[in-house]
């Protein structure tokens, strides 16, 4: 059940990846970055009337005697750990601007819940 799931060691270790590959992404686009990007994503939500989490106290940890904020998740190191190893870097899959190509008189029904892979040379 949910109140005890986060005890289980799966759930630890599963948790515990997601973070290591968030650790990878805060590296790619910098910590800065990161926090801007959440800050921004959250005062967007605010404006939908949703409560700022940015702003909010992650409860009940404490971090130097006082309670950790969200900005605070972006460096591993002030919470006193880093990785050992992090996952490669991903490839860099586009080289180019993509060609978007509209396909008419699809009868998207007719495709009985299938997917295809069109390939469109121009």
């Amino acid at each position: 059940t949910v109140p005890y799931a986060a005890f289980h060691p799966i759930f630890f270790l599963h948790h515990s990846n997601v973070d290591r590959i968030y650790e990878k992404h805060v590296q790619m686009e910098t910590p800065e970055e990161c926090a801007r990007e959440f800050a921004a994503r959250q005062r967007s939500l605010a404006e939908q009337g949703e409560t700022n989490r940015f702003l909010q106290p992650l409860e009940p940890f404490q971090l130097n005697d006082r309670p950790l904020m969200p900005a605070d998740t972006f460096d591993t190191a002030r919470l006193g750990y880093v990785y050992d190893e992090l996952p490669p870097d991903p490839p860099q899959l586009m080289t180019e601007e993509p060609v978007f190509v509209a396909f008419e008189n699809i009868q998207v029904l007719a495709l009985k819940q299938k997917s295809y892979k069109l390939h469109v040379f121009l």
